[in-house]
């Protein structure tokens, strides 16, 4: 099994942005940093389906309402 890392960082940027590519988005890249505590860099990483530790996963999953067992992929 292996996880799919892009989607899952598809779901959460547009649980972030609200699906918007303006200015009005949910929440900034750094607002959404402060609020879980994970850098910036870390977060743009995620969004952008590379790896991360599984603790910011699980941070991420919950703030979004997301089962990370729907992201796992017979390989």
């Amino acid at each position: 099994m292996k996880f799919n890392f892009k989607e899952f960082g598809e779901l959460i940027k547009f649980q972030r942005t609200g699906g918007i590519n303006t200015h009005d988005k949910l929440y900034t890249l750094d607002e959404l940093s402060e609020l879980l505590g994970i850098t910036k860099t870390t977060l743009w990483r995620i969004e952008h389906g590379l790896n991360s530790s599984p603790e910011q996963f699980i941070i991420l999953a919950h703030w979004a309402g997301l089962n990370l067992y729907d992201f796992l992929e017979n390989s």
